[in-house]
């Protein structure tokens, strides 16, 4: 117990079935964003220099991890505008469209009120106006947190 793997692992992602389409894609995009985080070859040696244990705290400042998981669920959603203009009025018998929950679904971030999800997503937002995707990446793997 306590022990350091050599490798990080990734087993499967889940997500239920019957969820709106919009919503699925951006629960994966998130995700997919711990995954390869935890897949990233410094991912490792950050656990160990930041004293975290695999299966307890992990290497990343939960705010920061948190924070560009649910950008990248934004920007999935904000991808997906006019895709499907067909659905952009109600669908039968008065239902929400697809483009309606993408863009409550986009809301629900943005609006978020809680330190982890919601000002994680802010920070992570604000840099990346003025960094981009990638470099925000690179120093979550070097660092372990955003900068600054």
């Amino acid at each position: 117990p306590g022990a350091l793997r050599s490798e990080a692992y990734v087993t499967a992602i889940l997500v239920l079935s019957g969820l709106p389409e919009a919503l699925t894609g951006s629960i994966l995009a998130h995700e997919a964003i711990h995954a390869w985080l935890k897949l990233h070859p410094g991912y490792l040696s950050l656990l160990q220099r930041s004293g975290g244990i695999m299966g307890g705290e992990g290497a990343f400042d939960r705010q920061a991890e948190e924070g560009v998981c649910q950008l990248v669920a934004h920007l999935y959603l904000s991808s997906r505008e006019g895709r499907r203009a067909a659905e952009r009025t109600r669908g039968e018998e008065g239902d929400i469209s697809d483009e309606g929950l993408r863009k409550f679904f986009l809301f629900s971030i943005e609006k978020e009120r809680s330190e982890i999800y919601g000002d994680g997503f802010r920070k992570a937002a604000e840099l990346y106006r003025s960094l981009g995707l990638e470099p925000i990446l690179q120093i979550l793997v070097e660092t372990g947190e955003f900068p600054g």
